[in-house]
């Protein structure tokens, strides 16, 4: 490191200026990056200059960089001295910034990264055969492997160079500018001309295979590791409707100049919405004949949907994750409302209501947080369902059409810039004409959500909002009501505004029938009914409505029911709706043994394969364990046949089968793991000795991963240490998924001898790793007192 001393600045001044957090005093204009590794080592070597703007008389400016080796750096050519400081990377200027000046920062170095950039070698990548080396920077992981602007504020253009062996093919962000060939290897330029902010920046390097569809003149490819393409096909095909119905729906063409995906291993995501270059999970993808069971649609629309919120618009900083991941959460719901109907819509919607609700009693924060220790702490279930949940509040607040054309506005305003909460209302509330900002307060920044207790006494109806849990503090909404009274065959329909704590509502005669308080799904809100709804009352609800929405508050209401699965059977069979007909097979009761195998033949895959999961969960009967035989040995979908193999085990505890299931290959080794699991809930000596010769080297990424998750349940017999020491060994493994896994593994164990590894642990780069190693420190020391 160079200890020139600070130009322009007294050697106490130095010291002060050199360990303090630099405040962001520059606008980030581009990022121009190469980058090379070396997968025997599992190393980098890159070379950035980030063009900054810096403010008026700036003498210093930071970047962030995380545990890299920085070799060199220039200002405009001239060596520049540096210092580091935890994830600062401090860089003196050579003279005071002058206003609206351009620098350009080059800096070279090296790294061995434990985040940003992971190698995944071919062992590891099941079921590719085949290694691969990609980067994942959100939220801040980019620094790892990339010295830069490492927060979501400040956008740049962005350039890169990804020096590959050759053979390989290098997938970055925007436009592919040329191939160089230099003997052994390739250099792949990507150039991006729309300004970004870093963490989505991105490559993903292998031997791959492209997949190729067009929206007009949009490129939309995706890319597999060899000898997957028609997985890749199944998995991502039809990606190009998707962004075409996107751009209708926001009225915003896709903004880029291509739209591509990749799957890759070892990945501790779903998916990751990198600009015009998606990474997906290489767990995404399956065999055609695997469909409908296994689909990828969600995750392609999820991490599409990104590219407009979250790429194209940012949130300003993390506190606003959910105008990101809300967003990307809500879009989906079009793509199926399109393309699998308005009962689909209504239900997708419901859940997303419910689980914007469960996303709030799981982390109960605001929607707008503003205090966490690292920004992972906050992409939880609040900013994803709990995000998309109050869009559709708003939505039908506004109407809808207001509602799609202020989102319009807001993407066209915000486009490749940075947003907040208040940008996105002050939008809405400007082409709605309606002040939306008591809206905003009390559903984004209240921690709760509207707990509604219903009670009908005579003919007076009292809805009240409480939070019925001491020491939780009452919130209040302003909610305008609908009630719904089924009596004598018709519906009946009321207004109920309650903008206090407590209102009433006279049902005259009316009170003699069943009541739905918001019925049509408006808000986002849990009811309980005082008293209870039963299923008599659902019955006669379901039988007199076709409306999708009421249909979906009703399956809402069934699933809390303790005779849910009596009540399905009662509809059921005259359900000729296909969609409801499919949902309703899932809550079907396993006392109709007779009906069930029939409709394990059922020509919707869905619904045989419900079939064959409630048989496992009856009493066991010839016919039954004969029709699951059947499907375990000649079915031809091996989800189906895992359903059959888990109900059958479940009926008969049959080791044999077990041990059949534990030597059969499956797409993705399931079959090993529902075996491995059974002997774990059934012979723990069996489950022990297969867990511990499934975490070796010749077994796949999957099957490991259970089996280090199970060996934690097991623990060792008295008197050994065999489970302990492979659970500790594989604390330092090189795959990130075992890593995390294992120290999950090693907390359930409940040996505070584990202690002293996971501290290791502790300043570990990777969040996943990181945070987890530090709680089970903290559960272990306690069993240690």
């Amino acid at each position: 490191m160079n200890l020139r001393p600070i130009l322009l600045a007294s050697l106490a001044g130095a010291f002060s200026l050199a360990h303090a957090q630099l405040a962001h005093n520059y606008d980030l204009l581009d990022v121009n990056w190469t980058i090379s590794f070396d997968e025997r080592q599992d190393t980098i070597a890159g070379d950035v200059t980030n063009t900054i703007r810096p403010n008026d008389g700036a003498i210093q400016v930071a970047f962030h960089e995380g545990k890299l080796t920085i070799q060199s750096i220039t200002v405009n050519d001239s060596s520049a001295h540096w210092t580091v400081n935890g994830e600062q990377l401090v860089v003196d200027l050579p003279a005071p910034a002058r206003k609206d000046q351009s620098l350009k920062v080059r800096i070279s170095y090296t790294g061995h990264p434990e985040a940003g950039v992971y190698f995944v070698d071919q062992r590891r990548a099941f079921p590719a055969k085949t290694s691969m080396v990609y980067t994942q920077g959100e939220a801040e992981d980019t620094r790892y492997w990339l010295p830069t602007y490492d927060e979501p504020d400040d956008k740049a253009t962005v350039e890169g160079h990804i020096v590959v062996p050759h053979g390989y093919f290098a997938l970055s962000n925007g436009k592919l500018l040329d191939v160089e060939h230099r003997g052994n290897l390739d250099v792949f330029h990507w150039k991006l001309e729309q300004p970004v902010s870093t963490y989505l920046i991105s490559f993903v390097a292998g031997p791959y295979e492209r997949g190729s569809e067009h929206w007009e003149a949009l490129p939309v490819d995706y890319y597999v590791p060899t000898g997957l393409s028609t997985w890749g096909e199944a998995a991502f095909g039809g990606s190009a409707e998707k962004v075409k119905l996107y751009s209708e729906v926001t009225g915003v063409r896709y903004p880029y100049a291509k739209f591509a995906q990749t799957a890759v291993g070892d990945f501790p995501f779903g998916g990751m919405e990198n600009v015009t270059a998606v990474t997906q999970t290489i767990r995404a993808l399956y065999p055609p004949k695997e469909a409908p069971l296994a689909d990828a649609a969600d995750l392609v629309l999820h991490e599409l949907a990104h590219q407009w919120f979250g790429d194209l618009v940012t949130c300003r900083d993390w506190s606003h994750i959910w105008l990101n991941e809300g967003f990307a959460t809500f879009m989906p719901h079009f793509w199926h409302r399109k393309h699998d109907g308005e009962d689909f819509y209504q239900n997708m919607r419901m859940e997303t209501l419910q689980g914007g609700w469960f996303g709030m009693e799981g982390h109960r924060r605001p929607m707008v947080e503003t205090h966490w220790n690292v920004p992972m702490d906050i992409f939880d279930g609040n900013a994803y369902p709990g995000g998309a949940a109050r869009m559709f509040v708003l939505m039908g607040m506004v109407g809808e059409d207001t509602f799609w054309k202020g989102v319009n506005t807001y993407l066209r305003e915000f486009a490749y810039k940075p947003a907040t909460t208040e940008d996105f209302f002050n939008v809405m509330s400007r082409v709605s004409g309606k002040d939306l900002d008591a809206f905003r307060k009390q559903w984004f920044y209240q921690t709760g959500l509207p707990h509604l207790t219903v009670i009908k006494s005579g003919t007076t109806l009292t809805v009240s909002q409480r939070e019925n849990r001491p020491g939780v503090p009452q919130t209040m909404f302003d909610l305008d009501l609908d009630v719904w009274a089924l009596n004598g065959g018709r519906w009946h329909f009321m207004k109920l505004p309650l903008h206090d704590m407590q209102a009433t509502l006279d049902l005259g005669d009316n009170a003699n029938g069943q009541v739905l308080v918001d019925p049509m799904l408006k808000y986002l809100t849990k009811i309980d009914y005082q008293p209870a709804l039963s299923s008599n009352d659902v019955y006669a609800m379901w039988t007199h409505t076709s409306n999708p929405a009421v249909r979906a508050q009703l399956v809402n209401i069934a699933g809390g029911l303790p005779d849910v699965g009596a009540l399905t059977w009662r509809l059921f069979p005259a359900e000729e709706n296909p969609f409801w007909r499919e949902n309703m097979s899932g809550a079907l009761s396993p006392d109709h043994p007779a009906e069930l195998i029939a409709l394990t033949k059922d020509p919707n895959p869905k619904i045989a394969r419900n079939a064959a999961d409630i048989l496992g969960r009856g009493s066991s009967t010839p016919e039954i364990v004969q029709r699951l035989l059947e499907i375990w040995h000649s079915g031809d979908r091996d989800r189906m046949r895992n359903v059959a193999l888990n109900s059958l085990l479940q009926l008969t505890k049959d080791s044999a089968l077990a041990e059949e299931a534990w030597k059969t290959d499956s797409y993705d080794d399931r079959f090993r793991s529902t075996a491995l699991r059974f002997f774990a809930q059934n012979d723990k000596d069996r489950a022990r000795q297969l867990a511990l010769e499934a975490v070796g080297e010749q077994h796949t990424e999957y099957l490991r991963e259970n089996a280090i998750g199970i060996l934690g349940e097991l623990k060792d017999k008295p008197g050994e240490k065999l489970v302990f020491g492979t659970l500790v060994r594989f604390l330092s493994d090189p795959g990130h998924g075992t890593k995390r896994i294992a120290v999950g593994a090693v907390q359930q164990y409940g040996d505070p001898a584990a202690v002293p590894y996971l501290e290791k642990l502790t300043d570990y780069s990777m969040y996943q790793i990181r945070e987890p190693a530090k709680r089970a420190i903290a559960e272990l020391s306690k069993a240690k007192k």
